[in-house]
């Protein structure tokens, strides 16, 4: 049995990145997507039945009076579960120059690596048309050194409206991105793993 909890990143309070274009959070947007990818272990023909899903989110029944105040409640909480197997936070990227775009994923434990690594194989098949932006290794991250199982996913940039358009405004490529996620997670759990340079020179002959 695998045990993977999905986390939305930020808290109720400190909500993150906004577009105020699209009048949308970040904590808004990562919160409804874990509680539908959530919801998708109950249909029954997503999910292996040897994994088993929890869900974990800071609403206003916690007191938050730090925006890392969400962080040491997550640590806290997961360190004490030996039996989880991997912790997925969701977040969305923001940046400055509104043109910035692109997928990525984070990670800091070398044994979370091949979950990284098939996101990026499932996210490329899923959205050819999307711009990879890679698997990067971070080492100054809070939760990425104190949950050691731990991964961030960065689906898309909330700055960028055409991102937003395309995952938020369009409902069919928000269900892939849900599918996608799900399949990412199956795989790991069954024990698949890809050859992600074979993917990226892939990607190479398809952008010649």
């Amino acid at each position: 049995m695998k045990t993977v909890v999905l986390c939305a990143g930020h808290d109720y309070r400190y909500k993150g990145a906004y577009n105020s274009d699209y009048r949308i959070h970040e904590n808004t947007f990562v919160k409804q997507f874990i509680i539908d990818l959530y919801n998708l272990h109950f249909r029954g023909d997503i999910f292996s039945p040897e994994i088993r899903m929890l869900l974990l989110y800071i609403d206003d029944n916690y007191n938050i009076t730090h925006k890392n105040d969400s962080l040491k409640i997550k640590s806290r909480f997961v360190n004490r579960m030996p039996e989880m197997s991997l912790f997925i936070e969701m977040h969305l990227n923001s940046f400055g120059n509104t043109n910035a775009t692109g997928s990525e994923i984070l990670y800091n434990n070398e044994a979370n690596r091949g979950f990284c690594e098939l996101f990026a194989f499932n996210f490329n098949i899923y959205f050819p048309w999307a711009r990879w932006r890679g698997i990067k290794h971070r080492t100054n991250l809070y939760l990425l050194n104190t949950i050691k199982k731990s991964v961030i996913l960065e689906p898309f940039f909330l700055s960028n409206n055409k991102d937003v358009k395309s995952f938020v405004g369009n409902s069919n490529n928000y269900n892939m991105l849900l599918m996608m996620t799900a399949k990412t997670i199956n795989d790991w759990a069954s024990g698949f793993r890809i050859n992600y340079e074979k993917l990226l020179n892939y990607r190479k002959k398809c952008l010649i």
